[in-house]
């Protein structure tokens, strides 16, 4: 747009040039009709041979005059059809420009959208009863060891088995809301993960303090490509020693190379 704004105000300095030098080719051409005829009226009292090449001077210099002013109306009319190209051109930029606008709002819309989705997905991932059973899309969810198969895989037998809680329905619902954290990592959606993952480490899941702790691990964080997540060294390191110290033996691994 600017360079185009350049263009336009360049060619309308020429214009204006143009049309100064028309001014001055017409008032040449005024001053030399004036000196035929002043030559004219003197004739008279001049030699006659002198007074016409006089007059065939001033002929000729009047002619050379509306050559001159010719091409300088042509040279004027090139200027503006110039500017009405610029001006034309400068329009399609202009609709050029808000086409891209409509659609990084249009682009914008869309984000907004899928971020209340997200945060709705985050409401009903926390909405979980006492008696561990699930409302919302979580009870619609894979089986408990298929759903958490993603996360749980990594830990050993023996880890499983110190996982296990006295109450069943607890340990399921803990189950399903690995799953679900799961499934929002897979998304990017960190931050909803964690507090997912924070409600199952209040159930006593040793595997969900070790995926909570992946989620504020900056090693793991940088390996994932996430950008804008902020990591927290400590708070992981404080998870990592709590699964590890329930039986998931990768964590110890983890702590140390925090430590490094």
């Amino acid at each position: 747009m600017q360079k185009e704004h350049d263009r336009t105000a360049a060619l309308a300095h020429d214009l204006s040039l143009a049309r100064s030098a028309i001014y001055a080719y017409e008032a040449q051409a005024s001053k030399a009709s004036d000196e035929v005829a002043e030559l004219r009226e003197q004739a008279p009292a001049s030699p006659a041979a002198a007074m016409r090449k006089s007059a065939q001077d001033a002929r000729d210099r009047a002619e050379r005059l509306e050559q001159d002013l010719a091409t300088a109306r042509r040279d004027l009319e090139t200027q503006t059809a110039l500017a009405a190209k610029a001006s034309e051109e400068a329009a399609r930029t202009r609709e050029t420009v808000e086409r891209d606008s409509a659609a990084l709002r249009s682009l914008l819309q869309q984000e907004r959208a899928r971020a209340e989705r997200l945060e709705r997905d985050l409401a009903l991932a926390q909405g979980v009863a006492p008696n561990g059973v699930t409302i919302g899309p979580i009870e619609r969810e894979k089986p408990v060891e298929e759903g958490a198969k993603s996360i749980a895989d990594r830990a050993p037998a023996a880890g499983a088995r110190r996982d296990a809680q006295p109450n069943f329905d607890e340990a399921a619902a803990a189950a399903r809301l690995i799953a679900r954290a799961s499934a929002l990592l897979r998304q990017g959606a960190i931050g909803a993960a964690r507090i997912v993952l924070e409600r199952a480490v209040e159930m006593g899941s040793a595997q969900a303090s070790f995926s909570l702790a992946e989620t504020y691990d900056p090693l793991i964080l940088a390996k994932w490509g996430t950008y804008g997540t902020r990591g927290d060294t400590i708070k992981a390191q404080n998870l990592y020693a709590k699964a590890d110290a329930a039986g998931i033996q990768e964590a110890k691994a983890r702590f140390e190379a925090l430590r490094r």
